[in-house]
Formats: C-alpha cells, sequence, structure tokens
C-alpha cells in the first residue's frame, strides 16, 4: 500500500494505524500498546472478517515464520464494520492473568509471537477467506510504538511513586486466588461473550491496589471494571521497594483475557 505506518496516541495507549486495500476489500490494521508489561493488541477491521456477534473465535494467526499459532481472536465489530482483536507479543517478559472460562475441547494458546523482522501478517478462521498482509518492515515501527509507549509509562510511574523511584516493582501474592475473584460477569457470560482487558492501578506501601483504571475493554466495559473492583478489594502484593529496600508506592501493570468458547 502506498500510505505508511501512522502513528498515534491517545490518554491510555499508542498505537500504529495503516490501512490495506480500497472499497470492499479495504482492510484497517491497528496495533495498540498500553505499555510493556502486557502483549500488543492487533485490531483488523473491514468486510473480510466474518460479522458475527460478539463471541471468541478459534482462528490460525502468524506474524512471521515460525509463529503460526491456533489460537483465540475476540470478534465483532466497530460501528458496522466487522473487527478481529488479538493479543501479539515480541519475544520479551509479559504477563496476562489468563484465560477466565474456558470451555473449549481443544488447546489453544491466548497470545500469538511477533517475529521484529516480519513482513507479513496471515489470519484465517471459519467462513472467510484466508487473509494475507504485507505488513512492510516492522522493527523500526514497534520501536517506535515502545517508545511512545514508555513515554506513557514514565508518566504513570511517576504519579504512582511520587516520593521514591522504585528499583523493584511489586508482586501479586496468590495469583490463582486473585484471579477466581476475578468473576466473569454474570450477563456477559450468558450472553457468552468474551473480553480482553487492560488495567493499572497503584500498589501502595502495604501492597494494596487502589486508584484502579481501565485502560481498555473490548466489547464491554463492565469486563475492566468488575476486574479493578475485585483487585482493589482482594489482591495482595508484595510492595516495591526503593534503593534502601523500603517499601514503596508503584505502578501495576496487568491484562486479563476473559473466554467461553464453545465447538
Amino acid at each position: 500500500p502506498p500510505d505508511a505506518w501512522n502513528l498515534g496516541q491517545a490518554p491510555e495507549n499508542c498505537y500504529l494505524a495503516r490501512s490495506f486495500g480500497e472499497g470492499p476489500q479495504k482492510i484497517d490494521v491497528f496495533i495498540q500498546s498500553f505499555g510493556s508489561a502486557t502483549p500488543y493488541h492487533v485490531i483488523l477491521r473491514g468486510a473480510a472478517i466474518p460479522l458475527r456477534p460478539q463471541r471468541a473465535e478459534f482462528a490460525r494467526i502468524a506474524l512471521g515464520k515460525g509463529t503460526e499459532r491456533d489460537t483465540f481472536a475476540l470478534i465483532g465489530k466497530s460501528g458496522a464494520i466487522p473487527m478481529a482483536v488479538f493479543a501479539a507479543s515480541l519475544p520479551r517478559p509479559v504477563a496476562m492473568t489468563g484465560m477466565i472460562y474456558n470451555y473449549t475441547r481443544f488447546a489453544a494458546g491466548t497470545v500469538v509471537p511477533i517475529d521484529g523482522s516480519a513482513e507479513t501478517l496471515s489470519f484465517d478462521m471459519e467462513d472467510m477467506a484466508p487473509l494475507s498482509l504485507q505488513l512492510g518492515p516492522m522493527a523500526l515501527e514497534y520501536e517506535r510504538l515502545d517508545a511512545c509507549a514508555q513515554t506513557l509509562e514514565d508518566k504513570w510511574n511517576h504519579a504512582g511513586s511520587p516520593a521514591a523511584t522504585p528499583v523493584k516493582g511489586p508482586e501479586l501474592l496468590h495469583a490463582k486466588e486473585a484471579v477466581w475473584h476475578m468473576k466473569y460477569p454474570e450477563n456477559l457470560l450468558l450472553n457468552r461473550i468474551s473480553g480482553l482487558v487492560e488495567l493499572r492501578m497503584t500498589v501502595d506501601a502495604k501492597g494494596r491496589a487502589r486508584d484502579c483504571v481501565v485502560q481498555m475493554a473490548t466489547w464491554a466495559s463492565r469486563f475492566g471494571e468488575d476486574s479493578c473492583s475485585a483487585l482493589e478489594r482482594i489482591a495482595r502484593f508484595q510492595p516495591a521497594t526503593d534503593s534502601n529496600g523500603q517499601p514503596v508506592s508503584a505502578l501495576y501493570r496487568t491484562g486479563a483475557i476473559f473466554i467461553i468458547h464453545d465447538w
């Protein structure tokens, strides 16, 4: 395509955006970063994506040679335009709180690995023609995206740690118990709506979460609101420490994916 990747910034994320094709064949691609702690969100929007109710679908996705994965994509629409969302990451540590509900007969991943030198994205799922997009050289684009997201993280870190700079971040204790309390909202569960969530919060020097912000919740804001409420109420953390080993308040970020799926 003649247009280049556009780098943009919103209050809670940075994103790369580009369009491929024209008319009915047009596909808009967005790669969002909410910070280094969690994967990118890759959004495909256009008529090539099946128009179905908001749900989780089994898909085969690749972002480079050797990266092909059987995974879940969240399918829905943006306005009247079909849209698919999936999580993807360069080879570095990232954290997702986990798949909260999973009624499926086959194992599938939740994060697609990215080969930073790859120039092709392939996406295939039931009842659609396989999609192959020539992204072009991406290494520099990912660097630009990460630099933009780091600027946001620096601002959040400063707000979360106004008195001292942490040398070690907070760590979630008893993670399985905390996840168990992040209940699938009942009305969304009954309607089989799946979602991807990004959260940021401050963990104080006593190891309690506060000031939780829903950075993004795909399809339903309640996924994020309920998750924030549960973490503030239930979660316990090993607090961050400063250069003297003293506990200090600090930023904590996490993602969560809520999946309910039948074959």
